[in-house]
């Protein structure tokens, strides 16, 4: 369920300078590496992608969590404090 959630907000910034340099970079050293250096390379992007995926999500996740505990203390809070001045 959480995971839709994230999916329902979650917005792909647009035209990030750091993916288009990159990307360049990334072509750059793909010129001048072997076909194992290559894989290599790809095999690091793909998984430096998935910890930042992973990351992204966990974040969420906590602060979806944080949010809602927020939000029971203070209906709780609330509730107990009508009780305490009704009284």
């Amino acid at each position: 369920m959480i995971n839709r959630l994230y999916y329902s907000f979650y917005i792909e910034p647009e035209n990030l300078e750091e993916k288009e340099r990159i990307n360049e970079n990334i072509k750059e050293l793909k010129m001048n590496f072997s076909k194992y250096q290559k894989k290599l390379l790809l095999n690091i992007i793909d998984d430096e992608g998935l910890v930042c995926d992973k990351v992204s999500f966990h974040s969420f996740a906590q602060g979806f969590i944080l949010g809602c505990k927020l939000t029971t203390e203070i209906y709780t809070t609330d509730a107990n404090s009508y009780i305490q001045n009704y009284d």
